[in-house]
């Protein structure tokens, strides 16, 4: 993961510097030509992505420290399922569904999280009910990641 990183970034940190450099008026939309496909470049998305899993780490979610280790399993299933026999025995299938499916994926993921935000997430604004009035159990502010020991607190 760190290396990918680092990979990820200084090749994103290259083509942020090279397109403002090698295309002129990218970020002048009005001095463009009509139609151009250039626009200011933003990477916003991927330097959000990296200060997330950077400052997390996947080790706390997905891993030894983390609560969905488990989870990993059900990755390598899904992935072997769909990408191997489903690729091998109906390519025609996978051809055709294959990037409707990561779309849709990616959609009801962005749609349930603005939903979400909106009925649950805004403090004060949302749907008042009794999952956003705070903790109703006392263990639940306890540490769940293995080896991490707080007084008061059971032990996994």
């Amino acid at each position: 993961m760190f290396i990918g990183t680092i990979l990820v970034g200084t090749i994103n940190i290259g083509v942020a510097w090279w397109l403002p450099n090698s295309i002129q008026n990218i970020c002048q939309p009005e001095l463009l030509p009509v139609n151009s496909p250039w626009t200011c470049p933003s990477d916003r998305v991927f330097f959000d992505a990296f200060v997330i899993w950077g400052l997390v780490g996947p080790k706390r979610i997905f891993g030894s420290l983390g609560s969905y280790e488990a989870m990993n399993w059900f990755f390598l299933g899904v992935g072997t399922i769909f990408n191997y026999f489903v690729y091998r025995y109906r390519k025609e299938w996978w051809q055709r569904y294959n990037y409707v499916l990561s779309g849709a994926l990616d959609a009801g993921l962005a749609f349930m999280e603005v939903l979400l935000y909106f009925s649950v997430g805004m403090e004060g604004k949302g749907v008042n009910w009794w999952g956003t009035e705070g903790e109703h159990c006392d263990l639940a502010v306890c540490p769940k990641a293995k080896g991490i020991v707080v007084d008061g607190c059971p032990v996994k």
